[in-house]
């Protein structure tokens, strides 16, 4: 481990550094703050370097992981990186404010993901499947009208279900695995501790079980501190958005951002966010979880409007991630303070005889009865909805006539999926909200991985990686980020775990001396657990969203005769459905292909699988 010489005794005293006026309640070479995806594989890297690591996490164990635990699990790679630079260059805005230099070193890395993911990882190259071949081509490029599109691939580690966290746990073991690596959960970074005269940043203060801990980072810091989606103050100041909801982590909430300003940070691309795949610009019933409304509700005797009555988004123009057509460009759209879909009783039955609200079949059509607002006349239905009626009855004329003869003079919205809307009542709305997945926007990094300050110089011993900060400024391709957080996330904590220069003498405070109780080894939240067993009980484990999934089974006959589960981390109100429902159902029985069986709950599919899993191989090994 590097120490420096200002932190050792046989110093003279009249000759110190800043480092040695601060109380110190630990010391590492590298702290991490945030155990994402990108937090995780700056650790691994930093480890491998030498380096004694500290993860900092804000939330709790089973809630960690941010965005990269629950997003699809994929990859952007590419076999032409030099194409893949000139597509990025034709996407437009997606360089404005992107050195060339800072973007070669994007798709360079970019051009070894797999080879990253299988030699640095142990990933199994057979099992890594390109995405063209999932069937769902409009994930590979999102641009397929610009140049040099066919360099961009998607990989993922699952073949069919890609949200399930298999990446991540990929990454998340690797780092916490090693023995130079200390976890810390609930225990968020409040602040950053900068050397006054050099600007070196040389720790990190954490709250941790109640108490405020000055931690020395003699190396480096490392900032994968995700976005700020969950932050409503920071969406409407930054993005515009006053009505909204995110499809993401609540843990994501722009407390980085405030640390890296106090220390003399520059910021970029807060204004950016990605939103789903979807219609409506990517929108979701108010009260539906989340989920983003499929390409039904954009078609037929439907309208969009906002509460002036007037529509504003063209309905049938699917969202790339969040962005919409505008002049030639994609951009993220503006929305009004309240916008809702409206239309007819037609609609509305048709709408109801669909066996699922989502494509993913997770949201039951009970979502648009329950949030559906009525009204017998258009009058009605605009009192009860808080629609201006003038408005919304100039635009149902308006669109009627628009619909009626094939031609879309205002949003240019395609002939075949305009009907009239009825001029009989009932008439129905529902208030939908931009669904947001992540915001790109923190401080600004360069090539390796450097945080800079207002002046474009590094502030030293500062890194960042992911999401804090990324490197999209416009337009963004599905897979860009969690590429990013496998590139910078490497840059990063490489470069952190190097041995730094001795900061420099200071003499306007008094020195103190420290006694550190939180040095590597001392305190770690990740624990080789054990779990006994009694007569004929079995240990079985799968691999849920929120890590290993524990049962144990009792077996008796050759049957399961109880069935007890005794490690769970998944997400509540999703993972947790299966976690209630399914252990009763293994209770009788006596073959893993029973228990394979099983139904999954409906939008618990990883949980439910991991539990058919754990439960499939207790039953295997009580019968050996």
């Amino acid at each position: 481990m590097a120490v420096l010489a200002s932190c050792g005794k046989g110093k003279a005293d009249s000759v110190f550094t800043y480092a040695d006026t601060i109380v110190w309640d630990g010391q590492y070479d590298v702290v991490v703050i945030g155990f994402g995806a990108a937090g995780a594989v700056s650790a691994k890297y930093a480890a491998e370097a030498g380096a004694n690591v500290l993860i900092t996490e804000k939330a709790p164990q089973g809630e960690s992981g941010g965005n990269s635990r629950l997003c699809g699990q994929i990859i952007m790679n590419t076999d032409d990186p030099e194409s893949l630079f000139k597509y990025y260059k034709a996407m437009g805005g997606a360089t404005k404010s992107v050195s060339d230099s800072m973007l070669r070193t994007y798709v360079n890395g970019i051009g070894e993901t797999v080879n990253q993911v299988v030699n640095d990882y142990g990933a199994d190259r057979e099992a890594i499947f390109a995405w063209k071949t999932t069937g769902i081509p409009r994930y590979v490029s999102e641009y397929p009208e610009f140049e040099y599109n066919d360099a961009v691939k998607i990989s993922t580690l699952s073949r069919k279900d890609v949200s399930n966290g298999a990446l991540y746990r990929l990454e998340s073991s690797a780092a916490s695995s090693k023995e130079n690596v200390d976890v810390w959960f609930d225990s968020p970074a409040v602040g950053l501790i900068q050397e006054p005269q050099s600007k070196t940043i040389i720790g990190v203060v954490i709250e941790r079980e109640g108490k405020e801990l000055n931690i020395r980072a003699n190396n480096g810091v490392v900032m994968a501190l995700g976005g700020f989606e969950n932050n409503p103050l920071m969406m409407e100041d930054y993005c515009g958005l006053t009505s909204y909801t995110f499809n993401g982590t609540p843990y994501n909430t722009g407390d980085g951002i405030y640390m890296a300003t106090k220390v003399g940070a520059k910021l970029w691309h807060m204004d950016v966010y990605e939103g789903s795949m979807g219609p409506f610009g990517a929108a979701c019933i108010e009260g539906s979880n989340h989920w983003t409304l499929p390409p039904s509700f954009a078609s037929g005797s439907v309208i969009h409007v906002g509460s002036s009555g007037e529509r504003f988004l063209r309905e049938d123009e699917g969202a790339r991630h969040g962005h919409v057509g505008h002049a030639g460009t994609w951009l993220n759209p503006q929305y009004p303070d309240r916008s809702y879909l409206v239309f007819d009783k037609a609609k509305y039955d048709e709408l109801m005889s669909l066996p699922s609200l989502s494509a993913r079949s997770t949201v039951p059509t009970s979502v648009l009865s329950d949030n559906a607002i009525m009204g017998n006349t258009l009058e009605e239905l605009c009192a009860n909805a808080d629609i201006d009626y003038n408005g919304l009855k100039h635009e149902i004329a308006e669109y009627n006539g628009f619909a009626r003869t094939g031609n879309d003079i205002k949003l240019d919205r395609s002939a075949g999926t305009m009907s009239p809307i009825s001029s009989r009542g009932p008439y129905y709305a529902v208030k939908i909200v931009p669904s947001i997945l992540n915001t790109q926007g923190g401080p600004e990094r360069n090539e390796n991985a450097q945080i800079l300050s207002v002046d474009d110089e590094p502030i030293p011993h500062l890194y960042s990686a992911g999401e804090f900060g990324g490197i999209t400024s416009h337009m963004y391709n599905g897979g860009g980020n969690m590429a990013e957080c496998l590139i910078f996330g490497k840059i990063a904590g490489t470069n952190a775990a190097k041995a730094k220069e001795p900061l420099p003498a200071y003499v306007q405070r008094t020195k103190v001396e420290s006694s550190m109780v939180y040095v590597p080894g001392y305190a770690t939240d990740i624990s080789n657990e054990t779990y006994e067993t009694g007569e004929n009980e079995y240990i079985g484990i799968g691999q849920g969203i929120g890590g290993d999934l524990v049962i144990r089974a009792k077996v008796e006959k050759g049957a399961i005769t109880a069935l007890e589960i005794l490690k769970e981390n998944e997400t509540e109100g999703i993972g947790s459905h299966a976690i209630e429902q399914l252990p009763a159902m293994f209770v009788g029985m006596d073959s893993v292909d029973g228990v394979n069986g099983v139904d999954t709950v409906s939008g618990a599919t990883v949980t439910s699988n991991a539990l058919k899993s754990a439960v499939g191989a207790a039953l295997q090994e009580a019968q050996k």
